[in-house]
């Protein structure tokens, strides 16, 4: 359920809503995802379709770049490994997401970069 991790959505997202018929969020140039994860290796999942073609995102954790992304198709799912070892001694797990393309709609007051849904970790 979505609505229940919003507390993991720190800066640069905006709220849930449909898109193209899919409910998910939209990000900004640069978005944080803020979750508590096990020091051991993480796989994290999510689904993920970008504004404009094109669309790079750098994936970092805790300061760490951990992986490079092209976003280009629609609602495509994604995976990216957390090593264990950017993880240990933080509490919580700082996640950004660098993105290389973000775009305002004409007539809009939004920057948006990538519209993301289905996070998961394991």
């Amino acid at each position: 359920n979505n609505t229940e991790h919003s507390k993991h959505f720190s800066e640069g997202w905006y709220r849930i809503e449909d898109i193209g018929g899919t409910l998910a969020r939209w990000s900004n140039q640069t978005a944080v995802l803020r979750i508590s994860l096990l020091p051991q290796d993480t796989i994290m999942t999510f689904v993920a379709t970008p504004y404009l073609s094109g669309q790079i995102v750098d994936v970092v954790v805790n300061d760490t770049l951990i992986d490079t992304i092209d976003i280009n198709g629609v609602w495509e799912s994604y995976q990216v490994m957390i090593p264990a070892d950017v993880i240990i001694n933080h509490a919580i797990t700082r996640i950004e997401f660098r993105h290389t393309i973000a775009e305002y709609p004409e007539n809009h007051n939004r920057r948006l970069a990538t519209a993301y849904r289905d996070f998961s970790f394991k």
